[in-house]
């Protein structure tokens, strides 16, 4: 790594004196609609009508965030699969964990941290104080014994003074090859007092919760005011203004994070707008998966639907071709999901479940198309009972891109509902990869599709043995 001249490093001073972090009065932006709004009122009323359900989905949300702040920073590897299965504490979730190097320590102690933001959710702490955000810093880098410092003889690893503010400078070297200024360590003090009184001022109050995490995180980034861990920090910290109102953290997830640097620096260069953007599209996308979270939750586990099952026979903007590719990628990612989730039962001999997967012209929902490069395709989850009665039941699924108004949606809809009623993905998120939210969405969504038709398997194989006369009638 290039090392840093002792005359570089006063330039770099001097930088940043001229150009320091904005006060919040130079923080220009808007929020750019409504949803979080209404979306918040949806979780309050998820919250009254299924209590249990609504406080799964919180920690869902936050155990996803304390895999993915650390990833963000490169201090260990995840995908959607890994974050999905820690996040919802699937099977092993801790072996897996501990294969991912040093992902399990820092994730308990970037999780417990909440912990000491909900003080600022709840009131107890009615303003952000500097002690507060020094522990906060303490919490999170708990695990962390060491970090690495540039300096004039080059790059040196030094032991990481958690809660204390940096003694030394920690200006970072961009992808040019340029370097960018952070706030010296002389200045750090008098910058962070002046950080604290913007987010206690009455103007900052009064503001969007939106506004006020987009603010704080890029002021606080701006200063770099420990020697490391500055990123988990600030998206905790925004966490905190997005939790009081809207209900979630800010999660960013590992295959966001080039949007989210380029977020930042479209800020860095005065356009804070972008990063506004960039903090409301992720608050909305943290609501849409409370709520289906809660929603997929609903209704007897998969566990229980196979217990019941057992117990009836042993009682006890693109153009058409990217858009049809994107489609293609999202019915693979499906049948992917689903028979991923079909795997984990472990049914008696007398039922079956598959996936299977057709090529047609399915009728699709009035708005829609199918694609049309390669023809339509049709997957469906087939469930059978073979003895002592045989039938079966079969859900199918067709996948359809969005006409006119609803240009730029792609819809996997089982067949005879209504838009409304489908799984629902922005093609952005399927170009030019099923992105990893995209596939987090999908396997809650064929967790809920095979829990239904199991419903429905239950149902019908207990009506037929009853009239058959192996169980009693009624």
């Amino acid at each position: 790594m290039k090392a840093i001249s002792v005359e570089e490093l006063r330039a770099l001073e001097g930088r940043y004196r001229e150009n320091p972090f904005p006060s919040f009065s130079e923080w220009r932006g808007s929020v750019l609609g409504r949803q979080p709004e209404e979306l918040a009122q949806l979780m309050d009323v998820a919250r009254m009508e299924n209590p249990g359900e609504a406080a799964l989905a919180k920690r869902f949300l936050e155990r996803a965030f304390a895999v993915d702040t650390g990833a963000l920073e490169g201090l260990y590897p995840t995908d959607a699969g890994l974050t999905l299965t820690i996040a919802m504490e699937g099977a092993s979730w801790q072996t897996r964990a501990e294969e991912r190097g040093d992902l399990l320590r820092f994730f308990s102690a970037q999780l417990k941290s909440f912990d000491l933001l909900m003080d600022g959710v709840t009131g107890e702490l009615p303003l952000v104080v500097e002690a507060w955000l020094r522990r906060l810093h303490e919490e999170i880098c708990e695990p962390q014994d060491t970090y690495k410092v540039q300096t004039a003889q080059g790059v040196q690893e030094k032991s990481l003074r958690k809660g204390e503010y940096k003694r030394e400078p920690n200006h970072v070297l961009t992808a040019e090859g340029t370097w960018f200024a952070y706030a010296p360590p002389a200045d750090t003090p008098s910058e962070m007092e002046r950080f604290v009184a913007e987010l206690n001022s009455s103007s900052f109050s009064a503001a969007d919760p939106i506004i006020q995490a987009s603010y704080a995180h890029y002021a606080f980034i701006r200063i770099h005011p420990f020697a490391d861990g500055n990123g988990r920090v600030a998206r905790a910290l925004a966490t905190l203004y997005l939790t009081r109102r809207y209900g979630v953290p800010l999660l960013i997830l590992v295959d966001q994070k080039n949007s989210y640097l380029a977020a930042l620096r479209a800020a860095d260069a005065g356009n804070h707008q972008a990063f506004i953007n960039f903090v409301y599209e992720r608050t909305t996308e943290a609501q849409e998966l409370f709520i289906q979270r809660i929603q997929s939750s609903r209704g007897p586990s998969l566990d229980d639907l196979m217990n019941l099952l057992r117990g009836l026979v042993q009682p006890g903007d693109l153009g058409y071709d990217d858009a049809d590719a994107a489609a293609y990628r999202l019915h693979a990612a499906a049948i992917e999901a689903l028979r991923t989730e079909v795997g984990r039962l472990s049914l008696p001999s007398e039922f079956q479940v598959e996936v299977t997967d057709q090529e047609l012209k399915p009728a699709t929902p009035k708005g829609f198309r199918p694609p049309i490069r390669s023809g339509g395709r049709r997957v469906a989850l087939v469930f059978r009972t073979v003895r002592p009665v045989e039938f079966q039941i079969v859900r199918g699924f067709v996948v359809a891109l969005g006409m006119g108004d609803e240009d730029g949606n792609i819809i996997l809809c089982l067949e005879g509902a209504s838009p409304q009623e489908c799984f629902r993905e922005r093609i952005s998120a399927l170009h030019p990869e099923c992105s990893h939210r995209t596939r987090i969405r999908l396997a809650i969504w064929a967790e809920e599709q095979v829990k239904l038709g199991m419903e429905s398997l239950r149902k019908t194989t207990s009506e037929e043995l009853a009239k058959r006369g192996y169980l009693p009638a009624g």
